[in-house]
């Protein structure tokens, strides 16, 4: 989305996206115009945090245990946090030539570790 004099641009995709949304919960569940408006708003803040507006070009949202938790519990009882991992980058090809395979998996195994540490601390 792009800012525009205190105002949000939306694209036209963005648009229809919420428009048939909108329109999806409206007819086939019957719920009234501003629940419609309501949920199409809090859905699409979810996706936007989860895996929309962050991400930069060559990153996944990967869902990590919290640094919170400690070790011993159960998967399903472990809080997990979305953290934007760079699966690749534009300098990935420099570390290639230098390094080669074995160098370039290593250090993409470091970067993605450290930013899943420093985005699993954040919550």
């Amino acid at each position: 989305m792009v800012q525009v004099d205190e105002m949000v641009y939306k694209g036209p995709w963005v648009r229809s996206a919420q428009q048939r949304l909108f329109q999806t919960l409206e007819t086939d569940y019957a719920f009234p115009r501003a629940t419609c408006r309501s949920l199409v708003n809090l859905i699409w803040d979810f996706l936007n945090e989860t895996f929309g507006e962050k991400l930069h070009e060559g990153q996944i949202t990967f869902h990590a245990a919290s640094t919170s938790e400690p070790p011993g519990k159960r998967l399903s009882q472990i809080k997990s946090v979305p953290v934007h991992l760079t699966v690749h980058d534009r300098n990935d090809m420099d570390i290639l030539t230098e390094k080669g395979t074995s160098g370039l998996r290593k250090h993409k195994i470091l970067r993605m570790a450290s930013e899943a540490l420093d985005g699993s601390s954040l919550f």
